[in-house]
């Protein structure tokens, strides 16, 4: 939505893309939703261009590669991600940063009696996402009630939808059911945008953006 801004106050503005890999979730999509909305403004540079970002100027605002240097009036790096120190201080992470979790009732394989959700947990193929964590969060709640009343835990079944909004009235979404097998967290009825839709099912998928959050900050928030 920086794009939707620039677009309207700083028309000749230019977003450029310096990315450390080689593709991103929904890229068809978003790439379909740069050329009809914001022609000419994004540019997306995948790691096999640049080398990925190496080094950061931060006197001169600018990202080092491999193989050039990129300067922006704006500079917003994304660094590698792992699990807060919190999490890795308390000894809750392995060697990859994330934390591993029992998937059937998210209790720390490193720390037994510690239950953890979001972001900081091994959960793949679940996305690190609001959505994924409440679904988490609910399932964690339930695991530790069982344990303090001496009962079986309830078997898990997450969800998980992301919308992303490409103007001011249209959004797209990808998300699936995930089940556990085996001793690991399956996708399961997966589901994305057709990068067909008509202007109308990308804005239901906008309303139900918003349904999304509005359900979902008042349960946190009352």
């Amino acid at each position: 939505m920086v794009a939707r801004y620039f677009s309207r106050e700083k028309p000749r503005s230019k977003i450029l893309i310096v990315d450390s890999k080689d593709e991103f979730s929904e890229q068809a999509l978003f790439e379909y939703a740069w050329f009809r909305f914001y022609p000419g403004m994004i540019e997306w540079l995948p790691a096999v261009l640049t080398g990925g970002p190496q080094a950061v100027d931060v006197d001169d605002m600018t990202i080092l590669t491999d193989f050039e240097a990129f300067a922006g009036d704006v500079v917003n790096l994304i660094p590698p991600q792992r699990a807060g120190r919190i999490a890795r201080d308390a000894g809750l992470a392995d060697a990859s940063g994330w934390c591993p979790v029992d998937p059937s009732t998210l209790e720390s394989t490193l720390l037994p009696g510690e239950f953890l959700v979001g972001d900081s947990i091994s959960a793949s193929p679940m996305p690190k996402s609001a959505f994924a964590a409440s679904s988490q969060a609910r399932i964690c709640a339930a695991s530790v009630r069982a344990r303090l009343i001496g009962a079986q835990p309830p078997r898990p079944d997450y969800e998980c939808a992301c919308w992303s909004w490409i103007a001011d009235d249209q959004a797209i979404s990808v998300g699936a059911h995930y089940v556990v097998a085996g001793g690991a967290i399956e996708r399961t009825d997966p589901f994305i945008s057709d990068i067909d839709e008509d202007d109308a099912a990308r804005a239901a998928s906008a309303r139900a953006a918003d349904a999304w959050y509005r359900a979902i900050t008042s349960e946190m928030f009352g």
